[in-house]
């Protein structure tokens, strides 16, 4: 489709099922989801999104995984946004609201990611292959079990600030570290903010 609207802001209860669907929701243009309307996910099937990300109502990530492949796109809306997995292939991509979550991996494939002005949330692996922009902002890991960071994490795609809030705790000793860097990493600020956070550096 172009550009997707759904619900009406008016109505109440108005459920868009694409976990109910075994097919891929592909939207060329933008998509919003307005008050009073929910989306739930698919699990299966990646939502490709090329426009403007809007989130009004609510957003069911259901495990699955949010691709943009636009051209100059932006995530904003009045409603917070948790993504589980967020592909980032875009040319340029911008978050407007003040905080963004990922409940797994980030990946910046290419383009430009300029982050939330307050904190970007990610509980999975990061991995950035383009620009990542930090907009003065934080970037929390605050995963349940081992993250990887790897890609550019220097120069224009330095964090501001690295919190790792990272709470697991592995009793392997092949497996020690809650984060693993496997590329230099540099911020203006890093705090571990867990006791049981263990950073392995490259």
């Amino acid at each position: 489709t172009g550009n997707l609207i759904l619900g009406n802001g008016t109505n109440t209860g108005v459920v868009i099922a694409a976990n109910a669907n075994p097919t891929t929701l592909t939207v060329t243009g933008g998509l919003t989801i307005s008050v009073n309307t929910a989306l739930s996910a698919n699990a299966s099937n990646p939502t490709s999104v090329g426009g403007t990300w809007i989130l009004n109502g609510t957003f069911t990530h259901n495990s699955g995984t949010v691709t943009l492949n636009g051209t100059t796109q932006s995530i904003g809306g009045s409603s917070a946004t948790t993504f589980y997995e967020l592909d980032v292939s875009a040319t340029s991509v911008s978050v407007s609201m003040a905080n963004l979550t990922t409940a797994g991996y980030l990946s910046i494939n290419s383009g430009t990611f300029t982050a939330p002005s307050s904190n970007l949330s990610v509980a999975g692996n990061w991995t950035n292959n383009g620009t990542f922009t930090h907009n003065s902002g934080t970037v929390t890991l605050n995963g349940a079990s081992q993250q990887t960071l790897s890609g550019t994490m220097t120069g224009s795609s330095a964090f501001n600030v690295l919190t790792i809030a990272n709470t697991f705790l592995s009793v392997d000793p092949d497996v020690f570290f809650s984060v693993r860097l496997a590329d230099p990493v540099s911020a203006n600020t890093s705090n571990i903010t867990t006791p049981s956070a263990v950073v392995h550096f490259p």
